[in-house]
């Protein structure tokens, strides 16, 4: 990509990184996975299963929010799941500790002072993409995909949806300059996926349960429980509402 595009070799990193940050937002955003779910799956774990003459697919990780002991659990994702998982397999396989792993992120080090050049000198050991790493590589795709939230535009329709968030999730971030950002986490993306399928009928709550591996239906009704008020500004504001709705 660098010799092709005419990049120094630390923009290809950044692109690179930008692919990886992509793809683990796919894979959250179309499961509802928590980032310690996400941690588990590896390029095997998509499967399609039939039933009922209907293709359904599906994540296969470890969960252990329902037991003391984690067990292997499926969770029901759309296609993209597995174009995510395939890229993932084979980005930067060539410089991976361990080729294939989905955790294993190369890391280099670079010219200049600090480190702070644009050609690598030297390949150091790999991060391994838990809990934390995945968390930041999350923070780092936010800002790079620099989605803008305006609250004189949003603040009404962010409040509907969201109306009880702790601090340590609010999706909204400040820039440098003083304006908002949307910073995407597990836990955001968890929520959209929540108000998108029970606010649009997709699913029941007791289905969401499942999906979200809660223990009980009082905790995914939660997560959910303003969806509806999606659905109603839907038949009015079709349109701009979903919009909006997407990027929370």
């Amino acid at each position: 990509m660098q010799k092709k595009h005419r990049v120094t070799e630390r923009r290809a990193l950044v692109e690179f990184k930008a692919i990886e940050g992509a793809c683990f937002m796919a894979l959250s955003a179309f499961t509802g996975m928590r980032i310690s779910e996400l941690t588990q799956i590896d390029s095997t774990s998509y499967k399609e299963v039939e039933l009922d003459g209907v293709m359904l697919c599906t994540l296969r990780s470890w969960t252990s929010k329902l037991e003391k002991l984690p067990r292997e659990d499926v969770w029901a994702c759309a296609p993209i799941c597995k174009k995510a998982l395939a890229i993932l397999a084979v980005l930067n396989d060539e410089y991976r500790s361990v080729k294939g792993d989905i955790h294993c992120s190369p890391c280099f080090r670079f010219d200049g002072k600090n480190g702070i050049g644009d050609n690598i000198t030297s390949q150091i050991a790999d991060v391994v993409l838990n809990t934390t790493n995945l968390a930041n590589l999350f923070n780092n795709h936010s800002k790079h995909l620099g989605i803008a939230y305006v609250p004189d535009e949003m603040d009404e329709v962010y409040c509907l949806l969201n109306p009880v968030v702790s601090a340590n999730y609010y999706p909204i971030k400040t820039r440098e300059d003083g304006s908002y950002y949307w910073h995407f986490s597990t836990h955001s993306l968890r929520r959209t996926f929540a108000h998108f399928v029970v606010g649009n009928g997709l699913v029941t709550l007791a289905a969401l349960k499942h999906q979200f591996k809660h223990v009980s239906l009082a905790m995914t009704a939660i997560y959910a429980s303003h969806a509806e008020v999606l659905t109603l500004l839907g038949i009015e504001n079709l349109a701009s509402v979903k919009k909006i709705h997407r990027r929370s």
